[in-house]
Formats: structure tokens, sequence, C-alpha cells
């Protein structure tokens, strides 16, 4: 319509608002005032916009009558938002609809990334030697002296935005996470549920402490909502969030009914999975290492089946410009920094992202990726190649449900991850020893690496049949499982049984010529758990 101008505008380095904390429930009180603020913000100011096109994950897209009152909207929001959070937000020139909506929104688009990138330099905050800065973020002036635990135990000086966000937190059950928990068990009388307080509440599954975040992004939803009208890119903000806790749901419950595996009353009614981010297309959690890596796979299979249906049957739009979810893992102690968590996640999620592409485009398949890693003390070990080996899978596949699976040379399904480890619980410890050598041995640089490693794994499973006899493991034997463990997670050729190494072609830059997921399998032996199999299934081979 003629007379239209759509504002553009998003809020700046989000993560390092919401990461502004020491303790998780301060990163749920961050996300909780993103989240009040896009929803109920953008109604209160004057000018009132005409239409709130979308306004979540700190993202906006507003109509106005006018370019004044979309201008004069943009310097309030901006202002409000600092005042809220202590960040800022970028606004974009207003930009005329002109009869064409989704021509606006791309150019608004761009407008946007522009005024990004022209922001200011360096500034010197404003310092006085009588002036305490926050003890939690470090950087905000004080605002309040605050004391907190019995007797006034911890006392702390709090800048304005994180006075803001320990508010939030003690709201124990404020909008944020009533909402998402309502959402993904599909109830309105959460009551008689708990949810983690804190990072031991989750470690606790784990005998050594370990827990895991999960960090999920949505791939092409800036094209998507390029194409959109007005009426479809409203459409596609306001069901984003209901994707989510729908793809969520399944799994969650899973998880609870794996942690009342042990009877305990204390984990009754218990949901152990925390989100910390959930705004737009980003998704920030914690939950339970050992079934991670499966909880992770079957969202993500979900997600990319709800999005799928929900392009074709909700904007009527062919399956291809549906979008995919792409996830990384990250599995540390209980005491180490989630930001730090996070941030290595991020980079995983960038090798999931290039190899989700890359299958794309040579091989015209939508296909998702995760990626993992165990940090080990403050130290996250990387499989690095070694020659034409390079002892590892990752990242990890994740095909549509009803593909015709992962193409020869671009790596191994993650769901075959999750099954050689039932496969093999009944592989005693010295055995995954000797497995985890034959994967590092010192031939692995040299062009007889594929008969060297071959003949290794053959010996091997000889041996394991001596040993440990048809009978002895789940269904048909040990070592016909472990014979179907090697080939699923490795390779060779499709007529040789004997053939156990998986030939690489899936990046350019790939130096590797073959592969093999047994030495993932071995390091995240604790961590490749399947939802729906109870903890002790897996308790003989240790």
């Amino acid at each position: 319509m003629a007379g239209e101008y759509l504002l553009a505008a998003e809020a700046d380095k989000i993560q390092d608002f919401i990461f502004r904390a020491s303790q998780l429930q301060e990163v749920v009180g961050g996300s909780q005032i993103l989240r009040r603020f896009c929803e109920e913000v953008p109604e209160y100011l004057r000018p009132r916009p005409a239409e709130v096109v979308v306004a979540g994950g700190g993202s906006f897209r507003l109509l106005f009558s006018s370019k004044e009152e979309a201008e004069q909207y943009g310097e309030r929001l901006a202002e409000i938002y600092q005042r809220a959070t202590g960040g800022s937000l970028t606004v974009a020139d207003p930009v005329s609809v002109d009869g064409n909506f989704p021509e606006a929104a791309s150019k608004a688009e761009k407008l946007l990334r522009r005024a990004k990138n022209r922001r200011g330099g360096a500034f010197s905050p404003v310092q006085m030697p009588y002036v305490a800065f926050c003890s939690v973020c470090g950087v905000g002036l004080a605002r309040a002296w605050r004391q907190e635990g019995k007797g006034g135990a911890r006392s702390q000086y709090l800048c304005a935005s994180c006075l803001n966000k320990s508010r939030e937190r003690e709201d124990g059950r404020g909008e944020f996470l009533s909402s998402f928990y309502g959402g993904v068990l599909d109830e309105k009388d959460l009551s008689r549920y708990r949810w983690p307080k804190q990072a031991k509440d989750v470690a606790c599954f784990d005998q050594r402490r370990h827990l895991a975040y999960l960090v999920a992004d949505v791939n092409n939803m800036g094209r998507l909502f390029n194409r959109c009208d007005r009426a479809e890119m409203k459409e596609l903000s306001q069901n984003m969030e209901r994707i989510f806790h729908e793809s969520l749901r399944e799994p969650v419950k899973q998880l609870m009914e794996r942690a009342g595996d042990d009877g305990k009353k204390l984990k009754e009614n218990f949901i152990p999975f925390l989100p910390l981010i959930l705004g737009g297309d980003d998704l920030f959690a914690l939950l339970p290492a050992p079934w991670a890596l499966d909880f992770t796979g079957k969202f993500v299979k979900n997600f990319n089946e709800r999005i799928r249906k929900f392009v074709q049957d909700g904007l009527m739009m062919e399956e291809a410009a549906a979008p995919t979810i792409n996830a990384a893992v990250v599995i540390c102690k209980e005491t180490y920094p989630f930001s730090l968590a996070h941030r290595r996640a991020e980079e995983l999620l960038g090798k999931t992202k290039r190899l989700a592409v890359s299958l794309q485009y040579e091989e015209g398949i939508n296909c998702s990726a995760v990626d993992c890693e165990l940090i080990s003390g403050s130290f996250a070990g990387e499989e690095v190649e070694a020659g034409k080996f390079r002892p590892s899978l990752r990242p990890y596949l994740v095909p549509a449900e009803g593909a015709r699976g992962v193409p020869t040379g671009w790596g191994a399904d993650l769901a075959d991850l999750i099954q050689a480890r039932y496969d093999l619980a009944d592989l005693p410890q010295k055995r995954r020893a000797r497995l985890r050598e034959i994967f590092h041995l010192p031939v692995a640089g040299s062009r007889e690496v594929e008969k060297t490693i071959n003949r290794a794994l053959r010996e091997f499973v000889v041996r394991t049949q001596e040993v440990m006899p048809a009978g002895s493991g789940k269904e048909n034997g040990l070592a016909a499982n472990l014979c179907r463990a090697l080939k699923s997670l490795g390779g060779g050729a499709e007529d040789r049984e004997d053939e156990f190494l998986r030939k690489f072609g899936r990046l350019p830059k790939e130096k590797a010529e073959f592969g093999h997921g047994m030495p993932d399998l071995l390091r995240f032996w604790d961590f490749t758990f399947a939802l729906d199999k109870k903890r002790s299934d897996y308790e003989r081979g240790r």
C-alpha cells in the first residue's frame, strides 16, 4: 500500500548482554527481559505502529503511515532498549513499501546490515575514582549494593542491567520459562513440575559431573523471509516459537523418563532441560550429557519435518524453500563457564553449516549436520588429520525422514553412532582400548593406511569372536554387532564385509582420503545413550 513505511531494527550483541552474568538463572533472566521487551514495548511506545510484522528475538519489522513517525519511533525504541538492557539497538532508515512488501523488506534488511557496520569507533566509558563497577559483568557502572543469601552472605555491586536480570531471576517461574515448558509439554498447569536452577541439577546425571550445552541455528531464514509478503512474514515470525516447542516435545518427554529411571522421588516430574536462549531462530540450552547427542538428533529431525510442513501448508511454498537447522553440542564439567561453552559451540556450528551448504550444492540434498566436542579440563581436544587418515567423521549428518540416507563420501548418520553404542554395550573396556590403538597407529599418515588399518580391524574382529563367542552379546552376538558397527561408522566396498574405512570427498579442503567414526564413539562412549533405552541396558560392558 502506498504511503506505508517499513522500519527495521535489531538488537546488537544480544549474547554479550545475556552472558554478562555469573549464574545460569541470570542468563535466563536476560532472555526473559529480551522476550518481554519484544512482546510489550512495540505496542507501548508512541507513535503506535500501524502494524507489528515481526517482534521477537531482538528483531523488529514495523509498519508506519509516515516516514516521520517511523524515524521518531526508531529513536525512542533504541533509547528504551538501552535503558532496559544497557545495550544498543540498531535502527535502519525507513523504507517506502510502495505496494511491494518483499522488495521493501529486502531493502530494509540491507540498510540494517549497513547501519550495523557503520557504527562509531571506540569511546571512553565514564570513570571516577569513587565510582564502583558492577561485580557481575565488570562493565557497567554500579547502581545498587545488594545483599543476597542467608544473612547477606553474598554482597555485591550491580549495574542497572544486571539488577534487572537478577530481579527476573528471582521470579523462578517467570514468563520465559513458564511459556517454554508450557509449550513443550502442551500443558497449562505447571505447578507439579520442577526444572534446573543450577548446573549441578543437570550434572548429577553423569558420574563424573559432565553436562551438555546445545546450540542450534536455522539456515536460510533470511532467504525465506525475503520471499514473504507481510502476512506471511508475520505468520512465520509468530509460528517459529511453536515449531521449536513441538520439535522439542518428544525428546524432552523421553529425557524426563530417563531422569526417573533410578526411581528416586527427587526426580519425579523433573524436567532436566533448561533453555538459556530461545529467540528468533536460535536456541541455547543445558541438558544431561549421557543423552545429549541422541536428544539433538531427534530435535533436529523433528524441527526439519515441522518447518517443511509449515512452509508447504502454511506459506504455500515449495518444499525446497524450507530452511534446515544445524546444531552443536559441547560436553564439559559443571564448573566450566557457560559463555566459553557457547563460544566453542558457535565455532563448531560454523563447520556444520559449511557441510550442510556443500551437501545441498553438490548433491541437491537438504540435510542437517550435528557436531560435538568433549572438553576435558579446560582443553577442547580436536581429532587431527594424519595424512590420508582422519580418525573422525564429525560433523554427523541427520537426513530427513524417508530420505535416501547419507551419500557416499559425505560422512555418517548420527543415528548410526547412537545405534553402534547400543550394539557394543557388551564390549569390555580392554577391547575398547585395543580398538582405540588401532585407529591411532603410526602408519595412519602413510600410503598403506587403508590396507594396514583394515587388516588390524579384521584381526580384531576374529579375536573378539574367539574371546566372546556368539550368544555372549545382544541378539546376533557381539562379533556380529561389532562388524555392523564398523561398517556403519566406516564403509569400504559394499560387497566386501572385511573393508571398513570410509572414503572422504565432502569438502574441497579435506586432505584426508579415509576416515572412520569409531574413534568418535570411543571418545563419546558415555554420552551416546539412546533416549528410548534405559541406562541399565548400557552397563554390562563397563
